[in-house]
């Protein structure tokens, strides 16, 4: 008997896209993690003033706030940054004080010291790795999953 999702899809090409998707994601997750975790290494830490959040609406009308901070660098000149991290409700309101990090030999790459501004890329697309690769085996690796579960069973109730 044949289910209805083997008559409606073909379990190759949907299995090779998720297991293909999960892969991309944790390379991501890895890359940038070690990015990250280099920067957090080298950045300094001094203390930052929101100037400014800028809103943002996608094609579906949701809005996104994304932070604009100063802050002085080492030599005390004053840096502006546009975060690229955004949220809904604003995580911060103009005049906040919010912790930085820095790299000192390039100031203008900064950001808000929080765990999503720093750890949300590796986190997101690790977590989405770990869901879609494993579902790509899944599907791909079903009939012999039920082919084992169903002798097993047999043999059990014999």
């Amino acid at each position: 008997m044949t289910s209805w999702f083997s008559q409606t899809f073909s379990r190759g090409p949907i299995a090779g896209l998720l297991i293909e998707s999960g892969i991309i994601c944790l390379n991501v997750s890895l890359i940038s993690l070690i990015y990250f975790r280099h920067f957090v290494q080298i950045a300094k830490h001094t203390d930052g003033k929101i100037i400014r959040m800028i809103e943002h609406k996608d094609k579906d009308e949701d809005t996104a706030y994304f932070p604009v901070f100063s802050f002085r660098d080492g030599q005390g000149k004053e840096q502006v940054i546009h975060s690229s991290s955004g949220s809904f409700p604003p995580a911060y309101e103009v005049g906040d004080t919010v912790p930085v990090l820095y790299n000192p030999n390039d100031p203008s790459n900064a950001k808000i010291d929080s765990f999503f501004s720093i750890w949300g890329i590796p986190f997101i697309t690790g977590i989405i790795g770990l869901v879609v690769l494993p579902a790509g085996l899944l599907i791909l690796y079903w009939p012999n999953l039920a082919r084992r579960f169903k002798r097993q069973n047999e043999a059990s109730v014999s």
